[in-house]
């Protein structure tokens, strides 16, 4: 079985509303509209608030994070796949 390379998210950057700059490892910059995620609801829905949205913005484990509690703790945290976000990103 061959593994394929999939880069991954190291950092995120605030695009302005619920927009983030995401650059991967690959030299890659994708930029992924959140409101996306956002209009599912349920574990997103704290991020519609735009004050907890840019509070909770990082990168963990090489996917795009939103930190709810701040502490960092992976529980707390909702996500979204890397894969997803390279590609449904606009190249940047």
């Amino acid at each position: 079985m061959s593994e394929e390379y999939r880069p991954q998210i190291f950092m995120a950057a605030l695009a302005g509303g619920k927009k983030v700059d995401c650059y991967f490892t690959n030299g890659a910059v994708r930029r992924y509209d959140v409101n996306r995620a956002i209009r599912l609801g349920g574990v997103f829905a704290p991020l519609r608030n735009q004050k907890v949205f840019e509070r909770a913005v990082t990168v963990m484990d090489g996917v795009l994070s939103f930190d709810l509690s701040g502490r960092r703790d992976p529980y707390d945290m909702v996500d979204i796949c890397a894969d997803v976000v390279y590609a449904d990103g606009m190249a940047v």
